[in-house]
């Protein structure tokens, strides 16, 4: 095999392989997957006729095998701004991705149907390689066009103030990674003649690796420790695979070696056969490394990951239970201690009609109140589905403020309400939302143990342009301190799991509230200026009716 065809073999099934291994573990949408795996094919059908191409000599077959591989490069720009616009704004660009396809589709019929794009080859040192038609810079002004229009949606989207931190980081590592994936437009040249051996399998394996830690670090997986062992196994699995395909091409040329033939037809029926023979042995193999390194498959993985999310969530959840307990021992002891004194005085003023009158007034208000509380607290303990149900906002918030009462009085807290004057109804799960608070509101406080201002709003936008995808009207819920504030590092993984600046902490509070937020199909940002305060604004869709 020449040293030539390597690179191009390596870059194709790293492409191929992760491009198959997102789209059956991510937890991304269906349409993002997909569109992921579409633009993997098209890079890997580039790379891979490229690694067939510097391998043949002179032959008929060299005009119809380039036409081949170009439909790959023609189908990339298409494929790229189908992912990125599928993943950053679902079905907002539609219409535009199905026309970029359409176009791909007239370049591909004109590819394979003319001359007008590739009109035959240059012969290099490392092979033979496409020769651009009259109409190829036509082509070029498409790829340039979709190129702005994918840096475009891109740099709007990371600089989005109204996108949350999940969605923003992901937009930054696409635009690091598409930008070093233009540099392998440098092999257009050799379409005009240049003599020099394409290099663009560099950086496109470069932003192979930051796309693809981008989808796992904020779709795939969860815990860290699996997306270490997601990350492991693509390893292992590319490593396996190129292995395994070198042990083909060996057994390949010691059968050439000794039969003689020269034929490339023969030697892909060749190598065809021996693949088939030795996948026994590629499966063997791979067992063995997810018995002995991963224990276990990425499905297994994300099954553990799944139950290891739900254990941690729950754990959380019974902790901010003990926390809270101690706030409503002491609101039960407010009540208990006014009962206690009209009991003491009940003996000597069972008979004065007004003292009876008082003492049944607040006995009954008391018994209620303790009732409440302990009610609340039950509620929010007891694991329970999904349940959506119309809730006053604002009252949910001042229950939250209620069960942290004690702690809000003890750090000296001023608390500062902006609701709107009219009652604000939606349907969400009010345990669900009321933890979401609770980790917001408990955040506020350990942020402000000598004092300080606890600001909460709730307000209505309304949007002046509607479209089907957006979420109008909007809820806004903002929770503001005046505590020491978060740094710029520490906004960006605020909302990851195990990410936390307080020595105490487990790091999963915020993270569950994320999940919470995203569940209610909103979103919670966060705007924080160090030794300020820090906010927090929630986003849920308000549905009137």
């Amino acid at each position: 095999m020449p040293i030539y065809a390597i690179p191009p073999l390596i870059s194709s099934l790293l492409f191929i392989s992760l491009g198959i291994f997102v789209l059956k573990q991510s937890r991304a949408t269906q349409a993002s997957k997909l569109a992921f795996f579409l633009q993997c094919l098209a890079t890997f059908w580039w790379q891979f006729t490229w690694f067939l191409l510097f391998q043949i000599p002179d032959n008929p077959f060299v005009h119809q095998l380039i036409k081949i591989g170009y439909s790959g490069i023609i189908l990339i720009p298409a494929t790229f701004f189908h992912f990125f616009a599928t993943l950053l704004y679902g079905k907002k660009y539609l219409s535009i991705i199905k026309l970029y396809y359409l176009i791909s589709f007239v370049f591909l019929t004109l590819l394979h149907n003319s001359l007008l794009i590739i009109n035959g080859t240059y012969f290099n040192h490392f092979g033979h390689y496409p020769k651009a038609g009259i109409l190829h810079p036509l082509y070029l002004t498409f790829l340039i066009t979709v190129v702005i229009h994918n840096i475009y949606i891109l740099y709007n989207k990371q600089k989005d103030q109204q996108t949350n931190n999940q969605d923003r980081n992901q937009a930054r590592y696409l635009l690091a990674g598409f930008s070093i994936y233009l540099i392998a437009a440098s092999d257009f040249l050799v379409n005009y003649g240049f003599k020099f051996y394409p290099i663009g399998f560099i950086f496109i394996s470069i932003y192979l690796c930051t796309n693809t830690f981008a989808i796992v670090k904020h779709q795939l997986m969860d815990i860290r420790i699996v997306i270490q062992k997601s990350l492991v196994y693509t390893s292992l699995f590319a490593i396996i695979s190129i292995t395994y395909l070198s042990i083909i091409f060996i057994c390949e040329s010691i059968t050439q070696y000794f039969l003689g033939y020269q034929s490339p037809f023969f030697r892909f029926f060749i190598a065809f056969f021996l693949g088939i023979c030795l996948l026994p042995f590629k499966t063997h193999l791979q067992g063995l490394v997810n018995t002995f390194f991963i224990h276990g498959n990425p499905c297994d993985i994300a099954v553990q990951n799944e139950y290891l999310l739900k254990e941690v969530a729950q754990k959380e959840k019974f902790k901010a239970v003990a926390t809270l307990a101690s706030g409503v021992a002491h609101e039960i002891k407010n009540p208990l201690t006014a009962l206690k004194t009209f009991v003491e005085f009940l003996p000597q003023k069972k008979n004065d009609p007004e003292f009876m009158q008082r003492f049944t007034i607040i006995a009954a208000k008391e018994f209620d109140r303790m009732e409440n509380l302990v009610k609340q607290l039950l509620d929010f303990s007891k694991p329970s589905p999904l349940n959506f149900q119309r809730t006053n906002i604002s009252q949910l918030l001042d229950d939250v403020i209620a069960l942290n009462s004690m702690r809000i009085k003890e750090n000296n807290i001023k608390v500062i309400k902006h609701y709107p004057t009219v009652t604000v109804s939606i349907p969400l799960d009010q345990n669900q939302i009321k933890q979401a608070f609770i980790n917001i509101i408990q955040n506020a406080i350990d942020a402000m143990p000598d004092g300080g201002t606890l600001t909460i709003g709730v307000r209505v936008q309304d949007s002046l342009h509607p479209t089907p995808y957006t979420l109008t009207p909007k809820i806004i819920i903002s929770i503001t301190d005046t505590g020491c504030g978060i740094d710029k590092e520490g906004q960006k993984q605020i909302f990851e799991p195990f990410y936390s600046q307080k020595s105490q902490g487990t790091g999963l509070g915020l993270s569950i509230t994320y999940g919470i937020i995203q569940e209610h199909q909103g979103k919670i940002t966060v705007n924080s200026i160090l030794n300020k305060g820090t906010t927090f604004e929630i986003t849920l869709p308000y549905k009137k009716t």
